[in-house]
């Protein structure tokens, strides 16, 4: 890569970048002021919200109905901005700016410009099920941050990033969110079977690629001396380049 190369994906990396963080100060503002609103309307907790604080005050690694990292949530909540209403669900929020940032990322990753970028995180910024999931405090609101980090891992590997990095970030928020969620089993089952059905797997991983280019190469027809020449399946007499012509078909 070219030194002007290197700049100018830089600097497109800065431009996706600011771009991603502007969209994801709007969403952050957004529901601050949707708690607000709702709280003057008269609105007050919802009844999960009760149960994770309650888990909260009494950390473990697990529960009967869910992981561990929700009520990790609701603890730091409280410890961190307080025990109201709008203290719990503040990393709510600040998951959904993580998941519209992520999808600006995303976009840009997959060669999207801002244009593209816009459009996908305007998309989640307005769709009904994250405007719920990320108001109040929930499970669901850090669900799309980890799967979402997993898929920007895999697409930055198969673009020739460091696969070493992009490796570890992949494990490490899949294992956080299965910690979180274990309907995150279903994503990365699916993408097991993706990487395993596409070319995509030799990517992510060179050395089944390696494996399979040594397969086919053992599996070639070798042609030994043994063998003798090779025989043409052509009926036709072979007729040699220099062969003479007969003087009656002479010109």
């Amino acid at each position: 890569m070219t030194a002007t190369s290197a700049n100018t994906a830089a600097s497109t990396l800065r431009d996706a970048l600011r771009v991603a963080l502007g969209f994801a100060a709007v969403k952050l503002a957004m529901h601050f002021a949707l708690t607000l609103w709702t709280q003057h309307l008269g609105y007050g907790y919802f009844r999960d919200e009760f149960y994770y604080i309650a888990c909260g005050r009494h950390l473990a690694w697990g529960y009967v109905d869910h992981g561990p990292i929700v009520a990790l949530q609701a603890r730091l909540g409280e410890l961190l901005f307080g025990d109201s209403l709008f203290s719990i669900r503040i990393l709510s929020a600040v998951a959904g700016a993580a998941a519209v940032f992520l999808t600006g990322v995303l976009a840009w990753a997959f060669g999207g410009r801002r244009p593209a970028q816009a459009l996908a995180m305007l998309g989640v910024i307005v769709c009904p099920q994250y405007i719920a999931f990320d108001g109040f405090l929930s499970m669901n609101s850090f669900e799309p941050v980890f799967w979402m980090t997993c898929v920007l891992a895999l697409v930055l590997m198969l673009g020739g990033h460091s696969r070493r990095l992009w490796w570890l970030v992949f494990g490490v928020s899949a294992g956080i969110g299965l910690l979180n969620k274990p309907s995150m089993t279903f994503f990365l089952a699916a993408v097991g079977v993706g990487l395993l059905l596409t070319q995509e797997l030799f990517g992510a991983f060179p050395a089944a690629k390696l494996r399979r280019d040594r397969k086919s190469h053992n599996l070639r027809p070798q042609r030994s001396v043994a063998e003798g020449p090779a025989v043409s399946l052509d009926p036709r007499p072979a007729q040699p380049e220099n062969a003479l012509v007969p003087l009656g078909h002479c010109a």
